[in-house]
This record gives C-alpha cells, structure tokens and sequence, in this order.
C-alpha cells in the first residue's frame, strides 16, 4: 500500500509541476513590446533629417532621448531600449545621388 502511495505522490508532482514546467519551458517567447513614443520619435527624427534639419537643431531633446545617425551620437544618457529605422538622403555633392543613413533612438531613462 505505501508503495502505491508513494507512486502517486511521484505521479503528482509530476502532473502539478513538471508537466506545467515543461509546457513553460518549451512555449516560444512573446514579441518584444516596443516603446511607441521611441519608435514615433525615430521616425520623426529620420524625416527632419531627410529635409536637412540634425539632431543638435533640436535642444528639446536633450535629456530626454539619445540619437544616432550614422553611429555619430547626440545627446548621450543611459538607455534602456533602442529603436533604428533607415533613410535614403541625398548626397550634398550630387542630389541626384542617395546614401542610406540609419537613424536610431532611444529614451533616456531615470
């Protein structure tokens, strides 16, 4: 009789921990959840770039967010959560010319 008991202890635990565990363990990850102010912000960010306007024009900024265009960085604090996004600018020499600039944010945090 102590033999079955222990069994079904052991089939408990089994069932009650493990197997959960296991579903746990073997479930993929969940999406990151991104930041929608960091990605608005990078996306704004890149299109006053696109029309000549860099981020050191923007003083409001400081503080708040750290930019990179092109791994030059502006503003810099610690951060916590990065967020890039490409353009296609035309060269200053020859405006019918495009280099890719990648433009990147993230919010400072406190």
């Amino acid at each position: 009789m102590t033999a079955r008991r222990g069994l079904f202890t052991l089939e408990a635990v089994w069932v009650l921990f493990l197997l959960p565990m296991l579903f746990f363990l073997t479930s993929p990850e969940p999406a990151p959840i991104i930041p929608q102010e960091t990605v608005e912000i990078t996306h704004d960010l890149a299109q006053l770039y696109l029309y000549g306007h860099p981020p050191s024009s923007l003083p409001d900024l400081k503080g708040h967010f750290t930019v990179w265009i092109n791994a030059d960085q502006f503003f810099p604090c610690p951060y916590t959560f990065r967020y890039c996004t490409s353009r296609f600018i035309p060269l200053s020499s020859n405006p019918h010319q495009l280099q890719e600039a990648r433009i990147c944010a993230a919010a400072c945090s406190t």
